[in-house]
C-alpha cells in the first residue's frame, strides 16, 4: 500500500476512511496445506468462526476478528449485492458514468479497460485484496460496481461481516479459498506450529506497483504525473491521471 499512498492515489484515502490499510498490507508466508485444512474444518457461527488444526481448536470471535483484521464492524451488511436501504440512490447507468471514461459503452458487460485511470486502480485492488477473484479480472461486476459506487458516496460497508461472508462462501465445494495471508495471522495467533510446514514466501514479484499501473496502459511523465502511452494529454481517457475526485471530503 506504501506505493499507491507515495503515489497519492485519492483510493487510499478511500481505504484510510473505511480502516481498510491494516488489513490490505498484511505480507505473510501463505502457508498451502494449511490454508486447505482451516477452510476444510471451518464452521461460521453468527458470526464466529471455528476450526481446528493439528487438534488445536480456534475460536475466533467478532471481537476477536476485530483486534487481528482491525476492520470496522460500522456499515450496512454487504452481500455482494444491492441491499435495500441503497435501492432508491443506486442506479446501475449513473454509476457506470461515475466510473468509467467519457469514451465508454454505457451498455453490455463493463470491462476494465472502459474504468477511468484512478477507477481502474480501484478496481484492481478491490478485485486482487479486498474480494479476490480467480477469474474475469478484467470485467467489472455488479458487487464491484457498487462497492466503488459506495466507496465515492462515502457510505460505509460492514467490511468485518463481508470478509466473513466471503470466507463463508468459499465453503462450496471447489470454491477458491480466499484470504491466505489472513489465514497465516490466524494461525499464528493460535500457536499452531508452522516451522516445519511448506509454505510460499514473500517475494518482490508479488508487489503491486509501477508495473501494475504499466499493465494498464500508463506511463509516468517526469512530471509525476500518470498518462497514456501515445496520448499527449490525459484528457482524452475522461481527465484518467487526475485526481479520482475534486478533494478527499467526496469519501465520507
Amino acid at each position: 500500500m506504501d506505493f499507491f499512498s507515495n503515489e497519492s492515489f485519492e483510493c487510499i484515502q478511500a481505504f484510510e476512511n473505511s480502516n481498510l490499510i491494516p488489513f490490505m498490507s498484511l505480507k505473510l508466508h501463505v502457508y498451502s496445506d494449511l490454508v486447505k485444512a482451516f477452510y476444510s474444518n471451518l464452521e461460521i457461527q453468527e458470526g464466529t468462526l471455528i476450526s481446528e488444526i493439528y487438534g488445536i481448536k480456534m475460536v475466533i470471535d467478532q471481537s476477536l476478528f476485530y483486534d487481528l483484521t482491525q476492520l470496522s464492524s460500522e456499515g450496512v451488511p454487504f452481500e455482494g449485492t444491492l441491499i435495500d436501504d441503497w435501492k432508491f440512490e443506486f442506479f446501475v447507468h449513473d454509476a457506470r458514468r461515475l466510473v468509467c471514461t467519457n469514451q465508454a459503452d454505457m451498455t453490455g458487460r463493463l470491462l476494465a479497460g472502459s474504468l477511468a485511470f484512478e477507477r481502474r486502480i480501484l478496481h484492481y485492488l478491490i478485485g486482487r485484496i479486498l474480494l479476490p477473484k480467480s477469474s474475469n479480472l478484467a470485467q467489472v461486476s455488479e458487487e464491484d460496481l457498487i462497492v466503488m459506487w459506495a466507496f465515492h458516496k462515502g457510505l460505509k460497508i460492514d467490511w468485518a461481516h463481508l470478509i466473513r461472508y466471503r470466507m463463508h462462501k468459499s465453503l462450496r465445494l471447489n470454491a477458491p479459498l480466499p484470504y491466505p495471508h489472513l489465514v497465516t495471522f490466524f494461525l499464528q495467533h493460535f500457536n499452531i506450529p508452522l516451522d516445519s510446514e511448506p509454505y510460499v514466501p514473500i517475494k518482490r514479484s508479488f508487489l503491486i506497483g509501477t508495473a501494475v499501473i504499466a499493465s494498464f496502459g500508463y506511463q509516468k511523465e517526469h512530471n509525476g504525473s500518470w498518462v497514456k502511452k501515445g496520448a499527449r494529454h490525459v484528457d482524452e481517457e475522461g481527465h484518467g491521471a487526475r485526481r479520482f475526485l475534486s478533494s478527499s471530503k467526496d469519501f465520507g
